[in-house]
């Protein structure tokens, strides 16, 4: 920029000089024809005539020139000034680049930066997650251990002997449903503990086992649909100890 100016400078100080050195060949001459084709009354003498010329010149040339030299000055300081917008506008343009690639920059990290910060708290939530079911899973783990070694065992049912067994069955039998349909000797609806026992002894069944409803029926089968209903809604839910002391009474009755 300083050589630019510099060169405009030299220029404008010959345009000067040009001017200066046209102005004094074409005045004279403009004048000296003017004064030749002149008719005056009376003839001056060539010394006058010099004079006269020179001063012209010189009046012409020191008013035309300052004219001139401000034109050139006012065109060196308007150049000057278009270097200066253009610098400055070049500058503010490359600032304005400069600024938009930062701010492009800055967006794309802080995007870039969220989407890992966003990566990261997901990831986070889920071994969160994970543990605190593993937590949960542990707790009632070591809360169903505390409890089984908190409560006492239970009591193992007393075995009973033979005879209990028997009297325990016929208190069953007689205070049950079990009477409805059967009798100790005489039939009844249904076959009779004497048939009953006989033939469960003989084929060497479980009486138990038929009233859980484990076993089929090896007393009168076809008779067999009346007996279902019992089995299904009250032997059948009743403890394995009862079914045998009934089964230990029945079977006493055996021959």
């Amino acid at each position: 920029m300083k050589k630019r100016i510099l060169t405009l400078g030299i220029l404008s100080i010959l345009l000067i000089t040009s001017c200066k050195k046209e102005t004094a060949k074409s005045e004279p001459k403009a004048e000296t024809e003017e004064i030749t084709t002149a008719v005056p009354d009376e003839q001056p003498s060539v010394a006058e005539q010099a004079a006269e010329t020179q001063d012209s010149v010189v009046t012409e040339t020191s008013t035309e020139t300052p004219i001139k030299v401000a034109d050139a000055k006012k065109e060196v300081v308007k150049a000057v000034e278009d270097v200066k917008n253009q610098a400055v506008n070049k500058a503010v343009q490359q600032s304005e680049t400069v600024t938009k690639k930062v701010e492009n920059t800055t967006t794309k990290e802080t995007e870039k930066a969220t989407k890992v910060v966003e990566s990261v708290t997901e990831k986070t939530s889920t071994v969160k997650e994970t543990a605190q079911k593993e937590i949960d899973n542990v707790t009632k783990e070591a809360e169903a251990v505390k409890k089984e070694i908190s409560t006492p065992a239970a009591k193992a049912p007393k075995q009973l002997t033979q005879a209990e067994k028997i009297t325990r069955g016929k208190t069953l039998f007689t205070t049950g449903i079990c009477k409805n349909c059967h009798n100790q000797t005489k039939k009844l609806i249904g076959p009779t503990l004497v048939i009953i026992g006989s033939t469960y002894k003989k084929k060497k069944g479980r009486i138990a086992n038929f009233l859980q409803g484990n076993a089929k029926p090896i007393v009168d089968p076809k008779r067999f649909k009346m007996m279902k209903p019992n089995i299904d809604d009250v032997t059948r839910h009743m403890p394995i100890q009862d079914l045998e002391a009934l089964e230990a009474y029945i079977m006493s009755f055996a021959k």
